[in-house]
């Protein structure tokens, strides 16, 4: 529930509540980690799946017979996924450090 107020339709001047400047941000987090899981998807699809499995120039020497590790979409999705989890908990870490340290220098 996000109540916006706009300029010149309530005639308030266009305040937010509290509970509303809450709401946004919150709402501003979940989008911020979206589009970070959305990067993650594309480096595992295009960049992993796409490109890495399919381009002959990341074959190493020596490895030529080894087309069939090459094309295992399985693992790319898979690492792709550990990589989400472990990077979750780093990224609330993250976020909570600088919660505390805005309202310290606030």
């Amino acid at each position: 529930m996000i109540a916006v107020t706009l300029d010149g339709c309530d005639g308030g001047g266009g305040d937010y509540t509290s509970k509303d400047e809450v709401t946004d941000k919150v709402l501003k987090k979940v989008k911020e980690l979206g589009i970070s899981r959305i990067c993650l998807l594309y480096d595992a699809v295009v960049l992993d799946i796409l490109w890495f499995c399919h381009a002959k120039v990341w074959i190493l020497p020596g490895t030529e017979d080894m087309t069939e590790a090459y094309h295992d979409y399985g693992y790319h999705v898979k690492a792709s996924c550990v990589g989400m989890l472990i990077g979750l908990p780093v990224c609330l870490l993250i976020g909570l450090v600088v919660q505390i340290l805005s309202r310290i220098a606030a």
